[in-house]
């Protein structure tokens, strides 16, 4: 099993579109499956039976739980349909890297960046396009600046996805970048270029006709994030500066100094 995760508003979903175009491979929608093994994880880790057997004999206990998260996952994402090679797609991977890399030591983990300025303005875009459906209950949380605010924070929406991807950074994991820029720029040599990270055959996409198949319930996030986007892949034509003014635009650059710099985000 192989991964997709990395920032929000950044391609993922167009990437598992594009993927779902090879019979062999099988790309998710939006995964519960990292939140799932999580829980596990946490569930053992706090169980004093459990801990009973890890002094009893550590090795087998360590060996069973193991097996038992991999046949999980490996039930998880059973097809019978040919597609073999699966993408779970899922932001929550970023902060999960070392539990996928214990169960899969072989996976490979592609993760998806775009300018922090442009993921903000694509989610205002939409958050304008439908000001009628607003969960705030705090009148400062309508405003621009409090928006920007919540969704850069730790917890927030960005915020999360970007420590998570820190975190990546300053454990030297080994994955495969993908910028968003260069998928709508480039999308052949950009996938080409996975294919090379996978080391396998590389496939004839069609970047003309693209099909929604990795949907996701965006009624459940009140159409703030849609994921829709069928046909010829293309850059939009409005940028950051339509939707954010210069003082949070700098307070964004100057914060995430470091992602940006290792992301190569001008």
């Amino acid at each position: 099993m192989n991964v997709i995760t990395g920032l929000p508003r950044s391609g993922s979903t167009l990437l598992c579109n594009i993927l779902n175009q090879n019979p062999s491979f099988w790309a998710t929608s939006t995964s519960i499956l990292p939140q799932l093994c999580s829980v596990l994880v946490n569930n053992w880790s706090n169980s004093l039976e459990f801990k009973g057997e890890l002094a009893t004999d550590r090795d087998e206990a360590e060996s069973r739980i193991l097996r038992a998260t991999r046949a999980f996952c490996d039930a998880w994402h059973e097809r019978t349909d040919g597609r073999s090679i699966v993408f779970d797609k899922s932001r929550g991977w970023s902060h999960n890297i070392l539990m996928l890399r214990k169960i899969y030591p072989e996976s490979k983990v592609i993760v998806l960046v775009r300018d922090l300025r442009d993921v903000f303005a694509s989610i205002e875009k939409q958050h304008r396009k439908n000001a009628l459906l607003d969960e705030a209950n705090d009148p400062s949380e309508k405003t621009l600046y409090k928006r920007a605010d919540i969704m850069f924070s730790p917890q927030g929406i960005i915020g999360r996805p970007i420590e998570g991807l820190s975190d990546i950074i300053q454990r030297k994991l080994k994955t495969w970048v993908v910028r968003y820029e260069d998928l709508v720029r480039d999308p052949d040599k950009v996938t080409k270029g996975i294919y090379n990270y996978l080391e396998i055959d590389s496939y004839e996409h069609d970047f003309e006709n693209i099909k929604n198949t990795a949907t996701d319930p965006d009624a459940f996030y009140l159409y703030k994030f849609p994921h829709e986007g069928e046909g010829k892949i293309k850059k939009s034509e409005e940028t950051w500066r339509d939707y954010i003014p210069e003082d949070i635009e700098k307070l964004i650059r100057e914060r995430f100094e470091f992602f940006n710099r290792v992301f190569k985000i001008t």
